[in-house]
């Protein structure tokens, strides 16, 4: 089952406001910085409750296709330590399902210094999952005010009956 259980990995816990029991709070490792961090205690956090892969979305991404995570889990080629969303020229690394098995390989890209999905997602020989040009919309960022507004302005438009 895809969806049960949620965590969302922060820095600090005082970043998420909300509180419920449906959503388990994970904090990043702390010997790493940047994405990396996050995927690392995600990794380790879904080793912990004895899963074999786990789901990893950017919480800036509020239009995410409602296939994601079936089309990732078809997509997970036996020899691939991820599998990542792409839509056409663009590579969208913090959307992908994680064999938990690639947590040594986010370890070790971390002690080195790297903080790249997109270079750990290529060293673990992530499968690529493309989407049509048309859902690329699905995987927009809101990280200004104006995004803000534009997605607020979308989802208007989506719950009109």
């Amino acid at each position: 089952m895809w969806g049960a259980p949620v965590a969302v990995a922060l820095r600090r816990e005082e970043q998420w406001p909300l509180r419920g029991p449906d959503v388990r709070l994970i904090l990043d490792d702390p010997a790493m910085e940047g994405p990396l961090a996050g995927l690392s205690a995600a990794l380790a956090w879904a080793a912990s409750l004895g899963r074999d892969r786990v789901l990893v979305t950017a919480c800036d991404t509020p239009f995410l296709p409602l296939d994601l995570a079936q089309r990732l889990e078809e997509g997970l080629r036996p020899d691939a330590g991820a599998a990542v969303a792409a839509t056409p020229g663009r590579l969208h690394p913090a959307c992908a399902l994680w064999r938990v098995e690639s947590l040594a390989l986010v370890r070790a890209e971390a002690a080195e210094g790297r903080r790249s999905l997109r270079g750990v997602a290529a060293r673990a020989g992530a499968a690529i999952i493309e989407w049509p040009a048309e859902e690329e919309d699905a995987f927009v960022n809101i990280n200004t005010p104006e995004d803000l507004r534009l997605a607020q302005a979308r989802l208007e438009v989506i719950s009109r009956p």
